[in-house]
């Protein structure tokens, strides 16, 4: 199973809308569903000189994945971060 389908399908495990997981996470909806595609906007990668690999780097799927983590200890406990 691919990083991205492994990103959808956690999300859909714990029942979340791609609006609740972006209100959850800070992320914009529209990011959400290129994560879940497992590609960059086409013009994100335009700029950094390859227009042809739109594939997401291994850095910024951790990223990701700690947001959600973070998001999914939230769930599970019901209470919000605080420093």
């Amino acid at each position: 199973m691919t990083e991205y389908q492994k990103a959808r399908q956690w999300r859909e495990a714990r029942g979340l809308s791609l609006d609740q997981l972006a209100e959850l996470t800070g992320y914009g909806v529209g990011s959400i569903r290129w994560f879940e595609k497992g590609l960059t906007p086409p013009l994100r990668r335009a700029k950094s000189g390859r227009p042809q690999d739109r594939t997401i780097a291994p850095w910024v799927w951790t990223r990701y994945r700690l947001v959600c983590s973070g998001a999914d200890r939230q769930l599970r406990s019901g209470k919000e971060f605080q420093w």
